[in-house]
């Protein structure tokens, strides 16, 4: 069964069919004034509705459809002009709805995802001149928000995770061609900001650490091929510095310690091999230098002490 009507005063035309094998019904309807035409189908067998507009000013074409098994609206919308294309999806059941666009300028793709269960929302863009992709990702419930961003050309990838319950950033980047990975961290709370390196050619990571509440900052940093580790610890309130150093092929470790007020150094140096100890303290204002050696074979403690005012030597 199909029909069709003609009204003259706004030049409309509209038509229906109907088809009793299929249960199909099809409306079309066009405006002269407008160019508008729309449609609309419905299928009882699948209880599917889909209805497509056209308008002929902007050039653009919408669709939508729904589904009343799952419940589910999709619609997608296509601009001549900007040939840009976008298309939004709701599902009743988990309450999602996820949205994705495309522009043929940019070749740029960008989808938005969104779940009222977790309430967290998640967006992914992809640029087709430059071939990056990034990610976003936000989560109400923790208030944690988290993006990934990786790049063709240099085939770096970043990636930046906050969370508002603790204020903390957490930032980590890696670049294939340096095969470098480096991540920082910073706490609102602690002022707390630490950063690790690591270098694949090297072998070596690094990290440094520094606190706003007390001024000091330490650093680490350790190699894979001669299996060293060395440290650094500088406090700004008792503008003293340490480092320590050990050695795993000597097995040695030494520390030195410098001291700003009263301008003394000190340094320790241990030998597993000779399981000799020596220490050296050095003093700028009495112009002193002392040691002290240990050797665990003959239990033996040399001592020397010099004083460059007196000139003298104690042995």
């Amino acid at each position: 069964m199909s029909s069709v009507a003609i009204n003259d005063k706004t030049r409309s035309m509209s038509s229906v069919a109907q088809n009793d094998k299929t249960r199909i019904m099809s409306s079309v309807a066009i405006n002269d004034k407008t160019r508008i035409m729309s449609s609309v189908a419905i299928n009882e067998k699948t209880r599917i509705m889909s209805s497509v507009s056209i308008n002929d000013k902007t050039r653009s074409m919408s669709s939508v459809a729904i589904n009343d098994k799952t419940r589910s609206m999709s619609s997608v919308a296509i601009n001549d002009k900007t040939r840009s294309m976008s298309s939004v999806a709701i599902n009743d059941k988990t309450r999602s709805m996820s949205s994705v666009a495309i522009n043929d300028k940019t070749r740029s793709m960008s989808s938005v995802a969104i779940n009222d269960k977790t309430r967290s929302m998640s967006s992914v863009a992809i640029n087709v001149k430059t071939l990056s992709m990034s990610s976003v990702d936000l989560n109400d419930k923790t208030r944690s928000m988290s993006s990934v961003a990786i790049n063709d050309k240099t085939r770096s990838m970043s990636s930046v995770a906050i969370n508002d319950k603790t204020r903390s950033m957490s930032s980590v980047a890696q670049n294939d061609k340096t095969r470098i990975m480096s991540s920082v961290a910073i706490n609102d709370k602690t002022r707390i900001m630490s950063s690790v390196s690591i270098n694949d050619k090297t072998r070596s990571m690094s990290s440094v650490s520094i606190n706003d509440k007390t001024r000091s900052m330490s650093s680490v940093a350790i190699n894979d091929k001669t299996r060293s580790m060395s440290s650094v610890a500088i406090n700004d309130k008792t503008r003293s510095m340490s480092s320590v150093a050990i050695n795993d092929k000597t097995r040695s470790m030494s520390s030195v310690a410098i001291n700003d007020k009263t301008r003394s150094m000190s340094s320790v140096a241990q030998n597993e091999k000779t399981r000799s100890m020596s220490s050296v303290a050095i003093n700028v204002k009495t112009r002193s230098m002392s040691s002290v050696a240990i050797n665990d074979k003959t239990r033996r403690m040399f001592s020397v002490a010099i004083m460059t005012k007196h000139v003298a030597c104690l042995v």
